[in-house]
């Protein structure tokens, strides 16, 4: 089972210095709005994602008048204990990895595993296409190095077809489709076996925390899957974009591909995103971050970390008894509250108490 052991955050957000010792089951931060609870479970969230869920700017979370943080986990994984640090400033990052020291913030995806769940998160239903594209993107990274590759060499080469397309120079664009394309299909063939994966568990759990015996369909739309579900040859993929340049020359982007694709998610038949009600859209939201959970430890065969930010919000009392019934069963949880839950965990648990950037162990 992998745990972290300890989380040092140095000028991170509201923290100028702190160190605290973490047990490998639940985890539990108590505090009131603004004290610096969700702050920890975004360091976390940069030692397995490379990112924040709250900030597309790293500099956003450097401490008021500081020029950088720093952020250090001691950790055990495969039984061994190992150490990873992040050092960033705007001039400067650096990742260390036990003995190894990179600069690329790429790296840290694939050393640690983990979901990440907050209130906020409705989103994922109700926002926008790509925040659903993101959530499948990482989920799928952090088990998948080639993923990444392929994800990482079909952005690059977007960005010069865009270029391109934005200067109106029309006559290199074929070399840029030909790079896309040869990382189209197996963005898409992982995409789509990881919602079948989830909308597995998705099914199973939704029953669990509602009752209800709902039917629930993920489902991913693009035009580079034929209606019988086979993917578009490269020679397919080609002249599908060909046919889009003259539009795309009004534009001045690419219209079509893995960065415009769709996930639509459904309950009892009807798009969620329209027409799900508050209670059925966080109900709905729940189940997929648990089944996400449940689909990385089955990939992993050990379970990853869980976070759960705002504990219960806009869950009802019983749905939320369920929720927390279910995470005294899982591996390392970390969970922010403005008030201890009543619920006895029964398993190993620690409290800090959270104020104005301090942390104290109960």
């Amino acid at each position: 089972m992998t745990y972290l052991k300890s989380l040092t955050l140095c000028n991170f957000r509201n923290y100028s210095e702190q160190t605290i010792s973490l047990c490998p089951k639940i985890n539990i931060f108590v505090g009131k709005n603004g004290q610096g609870k969700t702050n920890c479970l975004e360091a976390i969230a940069l030692f397995i994602a490379g990112k924040s869920f709250r900030s597309p700017y790293l500099k956003d979370l450097i401490m008021h008048k500081k020029s950088s943080f720093f952020l250090h986990t001691h950790f055990v994984k495969n039984e061994i204990e190992q150490s990873l640090s992040i050092s960033y400033s705007p001039e400067k990052k650096s990742i260390t990895y036990n003995a190894s020291t990179h600069n690329s913030f790429l790296t840290l995806i694939g050393i640690l595993q983990g979901v990440f769940f907050a209130g906020f998160y409705d989103q994922l239903i109700k926002g926008s296409p790509s925040i659903r594209r993101r959530f499948i993107d990482l989920q799928s990274a952090q088990v998948d190095p080639l993923y990444i590759h392929h994800l990482s060499h079909f952005q690059k080469a977007l960005k010069e077809r865009n270029f391109l397309l934005k200067k109106r120079v029309f006559e290199s664009l074929n070399i840029y489709e030909e790079l896309m394309v040869k990382s189209i299909p197996y963005i898409l063939s992982k995409r789509t076996e990881s919602l079948h994966r989830l909308q597995k568990y998705t099914q199973k759990i939704h029953s669990d925390l509602s009752g209800i015996e709902d039917e629930i369909q993920l489902s991913y739309k693009t035009p580079f899957i034929k209606e019988d579900q086979a993917i578009l040859t490269s020679q397919e993929s080609l002249d599908l974009f060909k046919k889009s340049r003259a539009k795309e020359q009004h534009f001045g982007y690419t219209l079509a591909g893995p960065h415009k694709d769709e996930i639509s998610i459904s309950l009892k038949g009807q798009c969620a995103k329209k027409f799900g009600s508050e209670g059925q859209i966080q109900t709905l939201m729940t189940s997929i971050y648990l089944a996400e959970y449940y689909r990385l430890k089955e990939r992993m065969r050990e379970p990853p970390l869980f976070c759960v930010d705002d504990l219960g919000q806009n869950l009802d009392p019983e749905r939320e008894k369920r929720l927390l019934s279910k995470l005294k069963h899982m591996g390392q949880v970390f969970i922010t509250t403005p008030k201890m839950p009543k619920h006895a965990f029964n398993c190993e648990t620690k409290i800090f108490h959270v104020e104005d950037g301090k942390i104290y162990a109960a």
